[in-house]
Parts: C-alpha cells; sequence; structure tokens
C-alpha cells in the first residue's frame, strides 16, 4: 500500500509540473478520477491450455473475472491524456472431472487467479471521443486459490520476490484504445480496451504453473472530471 502512495504521489507531483506550478485549483481544472468495471481476458496460448483440459475430459466453466479498477489522469497539452490506474488481472474457473482413474466418478475443484499491477498510460485523441496510446506498468502483488470438492483448500499470497525469483517479468506493456461519453460537464462514462504485447515470461508453461502469459481487458467505468469541463 506505501509503494501505491508513494506512486501517486510522484505522478501527481509530476503532473503539477507541467503547470508550471500554477495553482493546485489550476491543476484540478484538467483532472480526472475513474472508477471501473475490469474483466481480463487471455492470450492464445493459455485458451489452448482450457481446450487441451476439456479434451483430457473436464468440464471447464469459465466464469467472468471482473475486478474495481481505480484511475487518476490529467488533460495535457494537444488533448493528450495521461494517468495511473491500479488494477488485477485474472481467471475464475470451475472444473468437473469424470471418469477419473484416482478419483472414481469424479470430483469437481475451483481455481482462482487475481495479479494486481499499478500502471501508466498514455493516449492520443482521435476523433469524436476516441483515444489510442499505450499502457504499462509493474506487478504488485497476487494470489492463487484452489479448492477441491470433499479436500483441502489452498491459498498462496504471490509477492514481488516470489515472482521475481520465478522469472516471471514484472513490467507488462501494451496498446490502450479509450472511448468517452459526456454525460454531463462533470460525469463521462468510458470504455477502455487493452491489448498486452509482453509476455510474463518466454518459457512460462502454463499448464504448470496456471500463470496466463499473457493478459488483456475491457474496462467500463464512469469518470468524475474536478474541473467539469468534458474532454
Amino acid at each position: 500500500m506505501n509503494k501505491i502512495l508513494l506512486t501517486f504521489s510522484i505522478l501527481i507531483s509530476f503532473s503539477f509540473g507541467q503547470f508550471g506550478g500554477q495553482s493546485f485549483e489550476k491543476y484540478l481544472e484538467n483532472a480526472s478520477i475513474m472508477i471501473g468495471m475490469n474483466q481480463s481476458f487471455y492470450g492464445s496460448s493459455w485458451n489452448d491450455v482450457t481446450e487441451d483440459l476439456e479434451d483430457g475430459g473436464a468440464d471447464v466453466d469459465q466464469n467472468p473475472f471482473r475486478k474495481l479498477s481505480f484511475t487518476l489522469m490529467n488533460q495535457y497539452k494537444h488533448g493528450l491524456l495521461g494517468g495511473i490506474k491500479y488494477l488485477a488481472y485474472g481467471f475464475d474457473y470451475d472444473f468437473d472431472i469424470f471418469f477419473d482413474d484416482y478419483y472414481v466418478g469424479g470430483f469437481a475443484s475451483s481455481s482462482k487467479l487475481e495479479l494486481k499491477f499499478l500502471k501508466l498510460f498514455l493516449t492520443y485523441p482521435l476523433n469524436n471521443g476516441l483515444y489510442l496510446g499505450v499502457e504499462g506498468g509493474y506487478f504488485m502483488e497476487g494470489e492463487s486459490k484452489i479448492k477441491i470438492q470433499n479436500g483441502a483448500n489452498e491459498t498462496n499470497d504471490i509477492d514481488r520476490d516470489m515472482w521475481t525469483d520465478s522469472d516471471f517479468s514484472e513490467f507488462d506493456y501494451g496498446l490502450l484504445g479509450q472511448f468517452y461519453y459526456n454525460i454531463n460537464e462533470n460525469l463521462l462514462a468510458t470504455l477502455e480496451g487493452y491489448y498486452g504485447l509482453s509476455k510474463f515470461s518466454e518459457d512460462n508453461d502454463e499448464e504448470m504453473t496456471g500463470i496466463p502469459n499473457v493478459f488483456h481487458y475491457v474496462n467500463l467505468g464512469i469518470v468524475y472530471k474536478f474541473g467539469g469541463k468534458s474532454k
């Protein structure tokens, strides 16, 4: 949490400096905060893992992984938008395996993964509320949960040391598209789409680690603009 607060403070200081040391009220004229609902999607290799499980006799239900996201942003010269966001990637699967050689008659289980990231973005206005740019950030922490019917439940915290010790990259980057719709002078609805270009590891055996190598997301949110001037 201290790292998050420190990063927010650095971003605010940097953004404030772009206005030549003007008053905080002047800074707020172009500042916005967004609360969104973020849904994860995965790279093709992870989808292949899911298909392999189904081919092996498992019934796999993919529950939508949706988490709240938080974004602080500002509008700069030429209409550029830049800011910082805190969001989570992950999955939530339910498994039913039948006619297993060990568990006669089959068994059920569930598996959840949550990976939290702190990210920076910069987007350029195109037209009619559309913005296109880049986003990148670094891994903060994570958690995995496995629950087996009539069996043990296992929860594992994933910190940055464990992440890097497993030879996973702590950085993530990709393309970001945004669409803003003005509700009134202070409120906007927004839709974001992120396409990940990086991999956590070139050697990641996703079936063994249980961690998708690439994430994408769609984020639907509400923006409050402090200055009351629509983008």
